[in-house]
C-alpha cells in the first residue's frame, strides 16, 4: 500500500512541477494565466491571488494552467456559438431585451476589431446577467454566463494568441523543461549521495 501511495504522490509532484513550468513561463513572457489546477473539476478547494485562481480538483488525473485566448477569437464564430444557447431564452425574455440581444449578436458578428469585440461581449454579459435570472435554470444560466465570460477573456490584451510566437513556444516547452530539470537535479543528488 505504501508503494502505491508513493507512486501517486510522485506522479502528482511531476504534474505540479510541469504545470508550474507553464505558469512561470507565462508570467515571465507577459501571457495571462487565470487558473492553476492540480486535478480536474469539480474543484474541491481554490484561492485567488491576483489574476490567478489556484486550486485542487477532485479528479486527480493531471492538472492544467488556463491561458485565455489559445486561439484568436473570430466574431462570426463567436456569434454562431452564442446563437444556440441564446435561442434557449426563447420568448421568456421581454421584447425590448430580446431585440437588444439580437442587435448585440449582430454587432458581435460584424466586429473586425478585437477591442470592440471585447466591449460588445462585455455588454452582452451585462445584459445576460440582468435578463436571465428566473428565465433559465441556475445551472444553464451559470454555463451561459461562464461561456460569454470566457469569450471576453479570449480578447484580453495579454491573451495567449496575441503573444509573439517565441513567447508561446517558451510557455509550451516550459512544462516538459521543468520536469527534465527536476529529473537532472534528482539524479545529481542521488549521484552525490551514493558516491563514496
Amino acid at each position: 500500500m505504501m508503494a502505491y501511495t508513493l507512486i501517486i504522490v510522485g506522479i502528482l509532484l511531476l504534474v505540479v512541477v510541469h504545470e508550474l513550468g507553464h505558469l512561470w513561463a507565462a508570467r515571465a513572457t507577459g501571457i495571462r494565466a487565470t487558473r492553476f489546477m492540480v486535478g480536474f473539476p469539480p474543484i474541491v478547494w481554490s484561492t485567488r491571488r491576483g489574476d490567478t485562481e489556484y486550486g485542487i480538483g477532485a479528479t486527480m488525473l493531471g492538472g492544467y494552467v488556463k491561458l485565455p485566448g489559445m486561439f484568436e477569437p473570430r466574431a462570426d464564430e463567436l456569434a454562431e456559438r452564442l446563437a444556440g444557447p441564446l435561442a434557449a431564452l426563447g420568448e421568456e425574455v421581454p421584447e425590448e431585451d430580446a431585440s437588444e440581444l439580437a442587435a448585440l449578436l449582430a454587432a458581435i458578428a460584424a466586429c473586425r476589431d478585437t477591442g470592440l469585440l471585447e466591449r460588445r461581449l462585455r455588454d452582452l454579459l451585462a445584459l445576460l446577467e440582468r435578463v436571465t435570472p428566473g428565465v433559465l435554470p441556475d445551472r444553464s444560466r451559470r454555463r451561459l454566463l461562464r461561456a460569454v465570460g470566457d469569450m471576453v477573456e479570449d480578447c484580453h490584451p495579454q491573451a495567449y494568441w496575441r503573444a509573439a510566437l517565441w513567447r508561446r513556444m517558451v510557455v509550451i516547452l516550459a512544462g516538459p523543461a521543468a520536469n527534465v530539470l527536476v529529473a537532472v537535479a534528482l539524479l545529481m543528488v542521488l549521484a552525490l549521495w551514493f558516491t563514496p
